[in-house]
């Protein structure tokens, strides 16, 4: 990690906390393969992130809930929380 992305980083780290499926041990995955914000996680490719992080060492527990990853990061980069909060529920129920 360069400084200027370590720069980078730490102004646009959203709080991936908000998102189902993403704890302290996945969010220190993400970071390691320099995922910081809502909009990053909203546009890569979930099959390729999820061999990165695998390859790092995570531990898919939920792959439903990681393919919505990129859906849940692209409401929360709107700001749209209630929006998330039904799409959680639906997740929670399937």
């Amino acid at each position: 990690e360069t400084a200027e992305t370590a720069e980078i980083a730490n102004d646009k780290k959203d709080d991936f906390s908000k998102l189902l499926g993403i704890g302290p041990s996945m969010l220190k995955r993400l970071q390691e393969v320099e995922i910081y914000s809502f909009k990053q996680l909203s546009e890569v490719d979930i099959k390729e992130l999820t061999e990165k992080l695998v390859a790092n060492g995570a531990r898919i527990n939920n792959k439903a809930i990681m393919d919505s990853w990129n859906e849940q990061a692209k409401l929360a980069s709107k700001g749209d929380f209630e929006g998330l909060k039904v799409l959680q529920n639906k997740l929670k129920k399937s």
